[in-house]
């Protein structure tokens, strides 16, 4: 099993999860399609940069570019990868890399889920003892349901932020910037460029991030237009709106762009919000109808949590005589 410092992947979207899913379906065992997915997986940035690659080159072709001295990727390999990445539900290419990026997203979560075991838990600090007793977590069924949670929600939440970003740059057919970090993508739209922040709402612009943007914003070359977008919401909070105007960024309509303005400007669709939805809805059910695979017969995260909640308690109590003595072991 994986440590839970493995969880969430420091480099991005890379598509080691729909790669796994693709690899087991070929044949591959878990233990080989986990060590292939992760080589793999390191030649592109995201799984759209790889259904793009693959476009490119038939499957005798791929798998000999793949393959190395260490690695040997079979034509098997390859087509079951281009297989997964295939989506017939998909209207145009951009749909097709959303589709992949959320398959990914749903493969590599189920995973990480999977991998959680009391001894990762506790081998990485997870279990905070003083909050423990602040909550009064009195059995192991509340001790393990209170840090699989935390532990869960901690890595979905800064993976989905990776995801999320990475679709908000097909969408606006952006392209990730080689040397200024800050900005998430450069894009043109109607024949202007920007420098664009992607976020998932508008609570993510706190003061301090606004004064920053304010800061980011006035250092962008002359002509080009920063921005920050917003995947959902209507408005920033009124702190950031404060520390925007007096930054001098008014009207803030040109430089933010929240929920519905997003997609109008970005996208050329007010309500394309409605179509991103459902492509996620979609590609979540096809993702979890696979999880077999990975030895999950489960077809709800939630279950699969409540699982893993269960799974855990059971092993701290085979492990402790009482939570009292767990907390003890911990210093």
């Amino acid at each position: 099993m994986h440590e839970i410092k493995a969880i969430v992947d420091p480099e991005g979207t890379r598509p080691d999860g729909i790669i796994l899913l693709a690899l087991m379906r070929s044949g591959r065992t878990y233990e080989e399609a986990v060590e292939l997915a992760s080589r793999l997986a390191k030649r592109f940035k995201s799984a759209g940069d790889l259904l793009e690659w693959l476009s490119e080159r038939d499957d005798r072709t791929a798998s000999l570019e793949l393959s190395t001295r260490r690695i040997l990727v079979t034509e098997g390999d390859v087509r079951a990868i281009r297989e997964e990445l295939s989506n017939p539900g998909a209207e145009v290419l951009v749909e097709q890399k959303i589709i992949a990026e959320i398959k990914n997203f749903i493969v590599k979560t189920v995973n990480m889920i999977r991998s959680l075991n009391a001894d990762s838990i506790l081998r990485e600090g997870v279990i905070n003892p003083f909050l423990v007793k602040a909550l009064n977590l009195r059995t192991f069924d509340d001790v393990a349901k209170y840090f699989v949670y935390q532990t869960v929600a901690r890595s979905i939440v800064t993976s989905f932020g990776y995801t999320l970003e990475e679709i908000g740059r097909i969408l606006i057919r952006g392209v990730k910037p080689k040397r200024r970090l800050w900005w998430d993508a450069i894009a043109e739209v109607s024949g202007k460029k920007y420098y664009v922040a992607i976020k998932s709402g508008p609570h993510t612009m706190n003061a301090d991030i606004a004064r920053e943007f304010v800061r980011r914003a006035k250092s962008v070359e002359h002509g080009i237009r920063p921005a920050y977008v917003c995947f959902y919401g209507k408005e920033l909070w009124p702190i950031a709106k404060e520390v925007l105007k007096k930054g001098g960024l008014e009207p803030i309509k040109e430089y933010v762009y929240v929920g519905k303005r997003f997609y109008e400007h970005f996208v050329g669709d007010p309500n394309y919000y409605l179509r991103l939805l459902s492509l996620i809805e979609e590609s979540v059910a096809s993702a979890l109808t696979r999880t077999p695979l990975l030895g999950i017969e489960r077809a709800s995260i939630m279950e699969l949590i409540e699982s893993k909640v269960a799974e855990v308690a059971k092993e701290l109590e085979e492990r402790f005589k009482s939570v009292d003595e767990l907390i003890q072991s911990l210093f």
